[in-house]
């Protein structure tokens, strides 16, 4: 019999473990956070995304100045950590905020012990607790916000089954909506002042409208309604969907009412990626219910298959996947690197783990003159590569070691490649080909590129 109490304080330990690991999962890990606040707050040469464009932003910076700019703060002014370690000091904050917010919330939100203490072993032995929920995601963020809101809904709805009168529980409707508008009048104020804005910025509202046009959401890629529950849903869970769906007591509960309520809404627009059912995992967590199950041996082999399940996805996901993207980086910072960088076949390069204030950053060589140079050439096609290589004098390519047989293939005399530092543990998911195994091996490779005779 497998101890289950061990299995749960060990989840802890796992937890800083791949918080502490350079994977490097989606790029809004750090395009919707550090990339752009360390170019407000440190003076980075950052790439700043579309969401943030002071001509219609459509994500707030009030917020990320209020979760990360203590941080940066400290960080510039006292701390003075390179930016990797920087890095894994903000997903140590959200680690922490984070198990703050589960036992407040578990502790409202359930209704015994046993089940805080069940909810608490699948949130804490989860992946998505591991990885997404420890890094800089804004579904981290709006996770633990989630949470706590449903704390207050519960609390409301408790005091009104407590036959408090009526009249007090307007009030307190009242004192909340108010709360509510206060905090987003202050957040329209910081927006419009941090964007210089001429008008009011009211970020929800532009995202909404850019969401609301089929044509943008296709820039990002478009999927069928049900992905989020036939694909996505089970990804998160696993075989944990089986006492989530069957026979299940808490039907009637808020945490399994916002699951589904969330579920629905977030279908409706045929943009569905996986991070953005994140929030839902704790209340998942909460409503997996065993009661119903007869046999013991069944509810061990679950548990069992549950472990198992988040132990291979937690190392895929929170230990190697992209992690040579952010050990090349910390690489070229380490080594005081200055000159021209190009990458291919990657996840788009976090430019601030660079912490250069004088970087140019672009997808082509810019036709004037420049400093540093980064130019990000994604899954171009090789022939886009040696032309923009020709280009350059003594730089470095920096491409997975699955892109080896397109390397292999380009046929110029005149393009050396000199390997210069080499890195084993990267895995790249994205360029698979079945007629060559090579594509299969993992790890990532920075080579000198001498263009000439």
């Amino acid at each position: 019999m497998v101890n289950w109490k061990v299995v749960h304080y060990l989840s802890y330990i796992a937890v800083l473990f791949f918080a502490l690991e350079p994977s490097y999962i989606h790029p809004d890990e750090h395009f919707q956070s550090l990339e752009v606040l360390t170019h407000q707050l440190l003076n980075y040469s950052t790439n700043i995304p579309w969401e943030f464009d002071p001509a219609s932003p459509s994500r707030s910076i009030s917020l990320l100045y209020l979760v990360y700019g203590p941080l940066l703060w400290l960080n510039k002014h006292w701390l003075h950590f390179r930016p990797l370690a920087l890095m894994y000091m903000a997903r140590l904050q959200l680690v922490t905020t984070y198990f703050i917010t589960v036992q407040i919330a578990t502790s409202i939100l359930c209704e015994t012990k046993q089940e805080v203490s069940k909810t608490l072993f699948f949130i804490f032995t989860s992946y998505i607790t591991w990885t997404y929920q420890s890094h800089t995601f804004s579904n981290s963020i709006e996770t633990q916000v989630l949470l706590l809101t449903l704390c207050l809904i519960h609390l409301l709805r408790q005091s009104e089954k407590s036959k408090v009168k009526y009249p007090h529980y307007r009030v307190s409707l009242l004192m909340g909506a108010l709360i509510a508008i206060v905090t987003s009048l202050v957040l329209i104020y910081f927006d419009t002042v941090l964007f210089q804005s001429d008008e009011y910025v009211i970020t929800p509202l532009n995202n909404l409208i850019y969401n609301s046009q089929v044509e943008n959401l296709a820039r990002h890629g478009l999927h069928p309604r049900y992905t989020h529950i036939l694909v996505n849903l089970p990804q998160i869970i696993g075989p944990a969907i089986i006492p989530f769906f069957f026979r299940n007591h808490y039907k009637a509960s808020i945490p399994y009412l916002s699951i589904f309520s969330g579920l629905l809404f977030l279908s409706i627009v045929p943009h569905q990626e996986l991070r953005f059912l994140t929030p839902l995992v704790p209340l998942i967590c909460i409503c997996i219910d065993f009661t119903n199950f007869e046999t013991p041996r069944f509810v061990e082999l679950i548990m069992t298959l549950w472990c198992i399940f988040n132990i291979a996805l937690g190392i895929v996901m929170g230990s190697l996947h992209q992690r040579g993207v952010i050990e090349s980086l910390d690489q070229l910072y380490k080594t005081g690197y200055h000159g021209s960088q190009v990458w291919w076949r990657t996840y788009s390069p976090p430019t601030w783990l660079l912490g250069n204030e004088d970087l140019t950053i672009a997808t082509q060589v810019p036709p004037y003159e420049f400093g540093d140079l980064l130019i990000d050439l994604m899954g171009c096609e090789v022939d886009q590569l040696v032309s923009t290589l020709a280009q350059l004098q003594d730089t470095l390519l920096i491409t997975p070691r699955s892109s080896l047989p397109l390397l292999e293939s380009i046929d110029n005399e005149h393009l050396n490649l000199e390997l210069v530092w080499s890195y084993k543990w990267h895995l790249d998911m994205d360029h698979f080909d079945i007629s060559d195994l090579r594509t299969f091996h993992p790890g990532i490779d920075i080579y000198k590129v001498v263009y000439g005779i």
